[in-house]
């Protein structure tokens, strides 16, 4: 029941042609069959009802010759019989016995006068009391002068058999003539019109009544004969039931006596002549579905096994096996079929192999770049911590800076004593003597002040070195972020060439890839900004280290001039003069010095400012720094992903087989 069902309810592209074929021939061959047998019929049908047409044309022609021929020996006796005639009554009754003889149809010829005899070619005797003036040929003919009338049947007084009558009215009016016609003769005129295998003719007079009919007798009438003479046409056919058999008849109508001649048949005749051609068409319609039912099944088999091969191949491909192809050198559309199938199956399997190598590449690809993106990863976490520990110097570094400043404005302000003292002096060096005491210390103290300034000078000496140290170990660092920033961009480049080549699986690790190059064209920047700062403060310092040097050896020799004075301050007493002079040099030498310390004050503040400046600077390389290891994060881990992508896609490639 099952396989019944899935035959039915599915079945395959086979049994689907074959149905569809034997549906189609079946269809075929049955509306031919129909139509050859409507054909057929109608053909038979329009056969009999023109052979009845044409044998109720014949019965009419036969009835009208004969009739006219009557007709014509009733016109010549009435113009031959005059009232003369009836005086030589033998030689009256001979002419009539004689055309009565020479007409094997007529029941007789007679006449009847206006006087009511009656001469007849019979040689039955009159009835009793006959008196022919009564009778209704007579009448007929009376009422139609000069014309040959012909009466419905009627039974002769004579014969006592159905009569039918010509009759026409003497030239001279002295009496008529008739002549009567047996229905039997009419009957046998009919009887020999065969319509078919059962039809027969038949007439009907204008009254509706039959004249000649097989088994209706004459003077009769029914529905079918006044439905005859109702159409009231001169010829007509229609069909009808009688007797309880189907029938069509056709009719004309005769010029000369108006009758109805009718031919009919039996429509079971159609049937029974067509009931053949309908068996042989059933039989050849048996043989033709047999035939055509195997040319058919012959067809669709050959069609099911080449599809069922392309079939077979499209199942294989859906399997992975891309190694199949479909064997077919028809050039159908099958065939053209299997070559477009084998074009397809080149095409997918070129394609597979393709990918297959794209994905090796990627996957290497993305494990170089999850290594380089570890490797970048590292390298910023060092730089971070570098930036970091840079960022930490250059606070203390700005703390030293702004101590120096601050000793410096106060050496600023020792040499600014320095000169007011030494003014005094120079105004009191003629008391010098009794100040020889205060002058010696003053001296010591001054010594102590100028190497109190020396050491303070030598220190900031020491930390403007240290700064510019410190500041060439930046350099080298900016010049790390500069090469690191090279490779990020030339890496971020290499991820978006990879991320293009992935297609869709690449687009959002070609974002990441995007931002990467925008973080690493902005750690360039930022690295040449600094680079540009640091060459600034690096030029300021070499000047500073000049001023430096030039404060060194200018407090160098105001030491040694005090150390001098110091020693030349106990012959004070006895060289005032010398003193004084030594002082006013001093005095020049203080000025110089001082103005020296301004600058060296300016100088470091404006070393302060650029190390401020430069550790705020260093605060944004960090940030940025840590921002960017944080977009390498990100990169790595989009790089892992893809490399699991590109793992994933290998793993399904490789379910394809695909020839060498």
């Amino acid at each position: 029941m099952k396989n019944l069902k899935h035959v039915l309810f599915n079945p395959s592209l086979g049994r689907k042609l074959m149905l569809s074929f034997c549906a189609v021939l079946i269809a075929a061959l049955v509306t031919s069959s129909l139509v050859s047998y409507a054909i057929a019929k109608r053909t038979l049908s329009n056969e009999l009802i023109g052979s009845a047409t044409l044998s109720s044309n014949t019965l009419s022609s036969v009835v009208d010759n004969d009739m006219q021929r009557n007709i014509d020996a009733v016109d010549y006796f009435a113009k031959a019989i005059t009232e003369q005639s009836y005086s030589d009554q033998a030689e009256l009754l001979e002419q009539l016995r004689t055309y009565d003889k020479a007409s094997s149809n007529l029941e007789g010829i007679y006449v009847g006068t206006n006087q009511g005899v009656f001469y007849t070619s019979s040689d039955k005797p009159n009835p009793p009391g006959y008196d022919p003036r009564q009778r209704p040929w007579y009448k007929l003919a009376e009422a139609n002068p000069g014309k040959a009338v012909i009466t419905p049947p009627y039974v002769s007084s004579s014969t006592q058999q159905m009569t039918v009558t010509i009759a026409k009215q003497t030239d001279d009016n002295s009496g008529v003539v008739g002549l009567d016609l047996s229905i039997a003769s009419l009957l046998q005129i009919t009887s020999t019109v065969k319509i078919g295998e059962k039809g027969y003719a038949f007439i009907i007079a204008p009254d509706g009544t039959y004249i000649s009919h097989p088994t209706i007798a004459a003077g009769q009438t029914n529905d079918i004969a006044k439905r005859i003479i109702a159409e009231n046409k001169e010829q007509g056919q229609f069909s009808y039931v009688f007797e309880g058999q189907d029938k069509q008849l056709s009719y004309v109508t005769s010029p000369i006596t108006g009758w109805k001649l009718v031919g009919n048949f039996n429509q079971s005749e159609i049937q029974e002549k067509v009931s053949p051609v309908l068996y042989q068409t059933l039989i050849v319609l048996v043989i033709a579905l047999i035939v055509g039912g195997i040319v058919v099944w012959l067809i669709t088999r050959s069609i099911s096994k080449r599809m069922n091969r392309i079939v077979d191949v499209a199942h294989a491909i859906s399997q992975g096996d891309l190694t199949r192809s479909v064997q077919d050198r028809s050039r159908d559309e099958l065939g053209k079929l299997s070559v477009a199938f084998n074009d397809m199956n080149r095409s997918l399997s070129s394609l597979v192999g393709s990918i297959q190598d794209t994905v090796s590449d990627v996957v290497a690809s993305s494990e170089e770049l999850t290594a380089s993106s570890e490797q970048t990863s590292r390298a910023t976490e060092q730089i971070t911590e570098a930036i970091e520990q840079f960022s930490g110097g250059s606070d203390r570094q700005n703390t030293h800076i702004s101590q120096s400043a601050h000793q410096l404005s106060e050496v600023a302000g020792f040499l600014n004593q320095v000169q007011q003292h030494s003014g005094s002096l120079l105004g009191l060096s003629q008391t010098s003597t009794q100040m020889a005491d205060s002058g010696d210390q003053l001296v010591r103290r001054t010594v102590s002040q100028i190497e109190q300034i020396d050491h303070a000078v030598n220190e900031a000496y020491g930390v403007v070195n240290g700064l510019s140290h410190k500041s060439s170990q930046i350099s080298d660092i900016l010049k790390t972020i500069n090469t690191i920033a090279e490779q990020t961009n030339l890496l971020s480049l290499n991820a978006a060439i990879e991320a293009a080549r992935a297609g869709e699986a690449g687009k959002g690790f070609s974002v990441v890839a995007g931002e990467v190059k925008k973080l690493a064209e902005q750690s360039h920047q930022s690295a040449g900004h600094i680079e540009g700062l640091l060459q600034d403060i690096i030029s300021e310092i070499n000047e500073s280290i000049s001023t430096f040097d030039r404060i060194h050896q200018s407090v160098g020799e105001g030491l040694s001039g005090v150390q001098q004075s110091a020693d030349q301050f106990q012959q004070l007493k006895s060289n005032a003069h010398d003193i004084s002079s030594s002082l006013q040099e001093m005095n020049t030498l203080i000025s110089d010095v001082s103005n020296n310390a301004d600058d060296v004050a300016q100088s470091v503040a404006e070393v302060s400012d650029i190390a401020g400046k430069n550790a705020g600077n260093m605060h944004d390389i960090a940030a940025s720094a840590e921002e960017q290891l944080a977009s390498m994060e990100e990169i790595s881990s989009s790089a892992q992903s893809l490399s699991k992508l590109a793992e994933d896609l290998q793993k399904e490639i490789e379910h394809f087989k695909i020839g060498e």
